[in-house]
């Protein structure tokens, strides 16, 4: 296998990036565990709690899902690539559902392969896609006030 660039910085310059760069509107590329496919996504994190050892993320789809159904279509926001370096063709944030990933395991993740960093959504973006998931039905009230959904912030 051939190095990568990362390969060649001392280990706390990857822990330094790692810890600096899982922060809310974050979009990373990884394959994780707990999802069907074993292909990788992208996904953008929009919570973190770092004592429960999660990370809140929303993933993208090429396919726009729920088609049909009133209550989790319209929760599916089209995003094209332009202006976002981190997509590569158009498709859909899935504001219905958050997935829930290991901080730990993602930490280790980036340390190990930084260039799964892709980039960040800009404010306006993320903004859209926290409100778009604080609508969502599928999503606990538990989980918005703990990762802080905007029509559930905490006082």
């Amino acid at each position: 296998m051939t190095p990568s660039l990362g390969d060649f910085f001392p280990s706390q310059q990857k822990e330094d990036f790692a810890k600096n760069n899982i922060k809310r509107g974050t979009v990373i590329f990884n394959i994780y565990p707990g999802r069907k496919e074993k292909k990788g996504k992208r996904f953008v994190v929009i919570g973190i709690s770092i004592p429960d050892d999660q990370v809140a993320v929303l993933v993208f789809n090429t396919e726009k899902p729920f088609v049909g159904n009133p209550k989790l279509e319209p929760l599916q926001i089209l995003f094209n690539e332009a202006g976002r370096d981190y997509l590569d063709h158009e498709c859909y944030l899935n504001c219905a559902h958050l997935d829930l990933i290991s901080y730990k395991g993602l930490f280790n993740d980036i340390k190990e392969n930084p260039s799964h960093i892709l980039g960040s959504m800009s404010g306006t973006d993320l903004n859209n896609a926290c409100t778009t998931a604080s609508t969502s039905v599928v999503i606990s009230s538990k989980h918005k006030v703990k990762f802080g959904l905007p029509s559930h912030k905490k006082p």
